[in-house]
C-alpha cells in the first residue's frame, strides 16, 4: 500500500507538470521537461539498527556471537544511477556494501559481508532556492559472503555457510544542491532491511545456526551529473 501511494501521488505531479497556473508564466523549455539520466557516487556512513542481540549462546546471532561492528569505508565508490520519466518522477539503483564483524567479547569468527543493488523509485519536489529535496522507496537485493577470522577458520575445523542473499525494503529521504544546470551535491538518508541465515559447522558437520539481522542506516554524501 505504501509503494502503491508513492507510485500514485508521483503520477499525479507528473501528469500535472507543465500545466500552467499563471497565464503569463512561459511554458517551460521542451527540453527541460524530457526525460533524463542522472549519474552520481557517494561516500556513506552507516549505522546497524541493532548491533547487539542475547549473549553468548543464549539467543546470540549465532553460537557464541552476540555483538556486530561495523568496518567502514569512506571512499566514494557507492555508485548510481537514475533515469526520470518525468521531472518528478524516476527509476534508480544504487550500490551498497556493508560489512559487519562478529564478535563474542573475547574475539571474533569473521566478517559478514553484504553488498548488491537497491533499486527504487524516486519523487522530487520542485526547486527550492538551489535544494531539490527527493525521497525513495524500493528494494535492496544484497549478496552475502563470510570472511573468516584465520584463528577460528583453522585450516576448515570451523565454516560459516550463509543464505546467499538478504531482500529487504529500502526507505530514503535526501536532497541535491544545486551547483550548475548539470552538477549537484547529493545528501541521502536511508534505511535498509537486511538478514541472512547462518549455519556453522565443525568438521564437516553442522553444529549450530543462526542469524544475522543487520538492518542499517546509512549517510551519504556524494556528487551527480544530470544529461
Amino acid at each position: 500500500q505504501l509503494v502503491s501511494l508513492f507510485i500514485a501521488t508521483s503520477v499525479m505531479v507528473c501528469c500535472t507538470y507543465g500545466q500552467s497556473v499563471e497565464p503569463s508564466k512561459p511554458e517551460v523549455a521542451p527540453e527541460k521537461a524530457t526525460s533524463k539520466w542522472e549519474l552520481g557516487t557517494r561516500s556513506t556512513y552507516y549505522v546497524f539498527r541493532d548491533n547487539t542481540k542475547g549473549k553468548k549462546f543464549d539467543g546470540s546471532y549465532v553460537g557464541s556471537l552476540y555483538e556486530l561492528k561495523d568496518d567502514q569505508n569512506y571512499w566514494p565508490i557507492k555508485l548510481f544511477a537514475q533515469y526520470m520519466v518525468c521531472p518528478y518522477l524516476g527509476v534508480g539503483a544504487s550500490y551498497e556494501h556493508v560489512e559487519a564483524v562478529t564478535w563474542d567479547g573475547g574475539g571474533t569468527d569473521g566478517t559478514v559481508e553484504l553488498s548488491g543493488p537497491v533499486f527504487y523509485l524516486t519523487g522530487r519536489l520542485p526547486d527550492y532556492n538551489l535544494i531539490r529535496p527527493y525521497a525513495e522507496i524500493g528494494l535492496a537485493y544484497l549478496q552475502s559472503s563470510f570472511d573468516y577470522d584465520p584463528t577460528w577458520y583453522a585450516q576448515g575445523r570451523h565454516e560459516m555457510e550463509l543464505e546467499d542473499y538478504s531482500l529487504g525494503l529500502s526507505v530514503a529521504l535526501g536532497a541535491d544542491v544545486l551547483l550548475t544546470d548539470y552538477w549537484s551535491v547529493n545528501l541521502l538518508a536511508r534505511y535498509t532491511e537486511a538478514s541472512v541465515d547462518a549455519q556453522v559447522y565443525t568438521y564437516g558437520k553442522q553444529t549450530d545456526h543462526g542469524n544475522f539481522a543487520m538492518d542499517y542506516f546509512t549517510f551519504g554524501l556524494g556528487a551527480k551529473y544530470a544529461f
